[in-house]
């Protein structure tokens, strides 16, 4: 999987803090602060049956990961909300193992490209 934030979101968030990337960081920072909180209620979720809650997690995380731009993990949570939407579980716990997988690689294209 190749995480990134798309070139389109990057020069989005470019033009809003006049040229900078300071803004786009500031946001990255925060998503990797925030989204392993909610991928561990999403774990904890799934452990105990709770659909609900797992779909909540999963509709968190897909809203904050599209509004930034990060792909391809926006698809990946998006087909994972439709399916947590009528109750399917199956993609679980594999689609836990992608998610960490792709917040690693997520903090791994931040350090390459800002250092």
């Amino acid at each position: 999987m190749d995480v990134r934030v798309s070139p389109e979101k990057r020069e989005e968030y470019r033009q809003l803090s006049g040229g900078s990337d300071e803004l786009l960081l500031s946001l990255i920072d925060k998503y990797l602060e925030h989204t392993p909180i909610h991928l561990e209620a999403a774990k904890k979720a799934f452990a105990e049956g709770d659909i609900r809650q797992l779909d909540f997690a999963i509709h968190t995380m897909k809203g904050s990961t599209l509004s930034l731009g990060i792909e391809p993990l926006g698809d990946f949570l998006t087909k994972l909300n439709q399916e947590t939407k009528v109750g399917k579980t199956s993609s679980f716990p594999q689609a836990f193992e992608i998610l960490e997988q792709g917040l690693q690689e997520l903090r791994r294209w931040k350090n390459e490209n800002f250092g």
